[in-house]
């Protein structure tokens, strides 16, 4: 691996989180899969209202909103979107005022990131039977009109400017794994939106980075997301000049683990929704079982999206030979729960 081909100067940056976050040898999973060495990446950890993979892209994007003179950010996601709340917080840090469009009709309670999407101050909008992009477009027309200057910031943050904060976050974690001496043959990450691993494929082809950064789709075909995937990268290689522009990139991705989708919990959290009464109810059983695969060390606070990037691991050991060590990117940070009478992971009583 070269040190970096990253130019002198990216482009401008707010910083909202705390580097580096942190490296951890998950050994006692390993040792139950017996096969490859896990690692986790936890940007889970980058700070900024309980964390996320949301936060290092939103530096680049919100820089670019302060320079361009904006006082309101727009956005949208579903109804706990992670990137929704770390949204709100970066634009409660700034003093810039936030409104948020979120999937279907309001619940019956507002908890998890939707309770911490008002308590930051973020106006929630419903986008009801209608598309979330109408109902923003709707919103930034509305807040020209009253002399606001908002800036619409796409979905996950996922832009080549967003992806940007995975270029730096590859280069990161690169020196880490000297650090510890570390030689990682393949990194993991769940991939939605797709601009956390756009950034990753993007700065790993800078940093002649040898392994494979394999994405494990959350909603979408692997075709499909793999052009998202690229398009992105190219987007962000492009604002680094033309030698980043000219970068081979190696996009991979395994669809293999879709379930029901994002945010719902599928056949592969070992549950299937329709052979129990209510969501709920799936959702209890899925958090049971993570709790007998998932040791103590790494507990995944949202299952049903942040789950999808380990499941490959749990596959036979001819996928994932004993001699190979594996690094995680751990992508969401921890909210309020959305079902605060029982714990996520439930341990047994000593």
């Amino acid at each position: 691996m070269t040190d970096s081909v990253l130019p002198p100067r990216l482009p401008a940056r707010v910083r909202l989180g705390q580097y580096p976050t942190p490296l951890q040898h998950l050994a006692r999973l390993s040792k139950q899969l017996q096969g490859p060495q896990i690692y986790v990446k936890r940007d889970d950890q980058t700070g900024l209202a309980s964390g996320g993979n949301k936060t290092r892209k939103l530096e680049f994007i919100l820089a670019e909103a302060l320079a361009q003179g904006c006082d309101h950010l727009v956005t949208l996601g579903g109804p706990q979107s992670n990137h929704c709340r770390q949204t709100a917080a970066a634009a409660a840090a700034l003093g810039l005022g936030c409104s948020v469009v979120l999937r279907g009709d309001p619940p019956r309670q507002r908890l998890g990131n939707l309770l911490l999407d008002e308590l930051l101050g973020a106006q929630v909008h419903w986008a009801g039977s209608r598309t979330r992009d109408a109902v923003a477009e709707e919103v930034v027309e509305l807040l020209r009109a009253s002399g606001r200057r908002p800036y619409f910031v796409p979905l996950g943050g996922s832009t080549g400017l967003g992806a940007l904060g995975y270029v730096v976050a590859m280069r990161e974690a690169l020196a880490q794994l000297v650090e510890w001496r570390l030689d990682i043959d393949v990194m993991v990450v769940g991939s939605s939106s797709a601009g956390t691993q756009a950034g990753l494929v993007l700065g790993a082809a800078l940093t002649a980075y040898p392994g494979k950064i394999l994405g494990i789709s959350i909603d979408a075909p692997a075709p499909e997301l793999a052009n998202t995937v690229t398009r992105i990268a190219l987007e962000a290689a492009r604002l680094l000049g033309p030698e980043a522009a000219a970068a081979l990139l190696r996009v991979q991705v395994n669809a293999d683990y879709l379930g029901g989708g994002y945010a719902v919990v599928g056949a592969l959290h070992t549950v299937v929704a329709a052979a129990v009464e209510t969501l709920d109810e799936a959702q209890d059983n899925a958090h049971d079982r993570l709790s007998e695969i998932v040791p103590p060390e790494f507990e995944l606070p949202q299952p049903e999206i942040t789950a999808d990037a380990p499941k490959p691991l749990f596959d036979s050991n001819e996928n994932w030979p004993p001699a190979t060590q594996k690094l995680i990117e751990h992508r969401h940070g921890d909210s309020v729960p959305t079902k605060p009478s029982r714990p996520l992971i439930r341990r047994p009583r000593r």
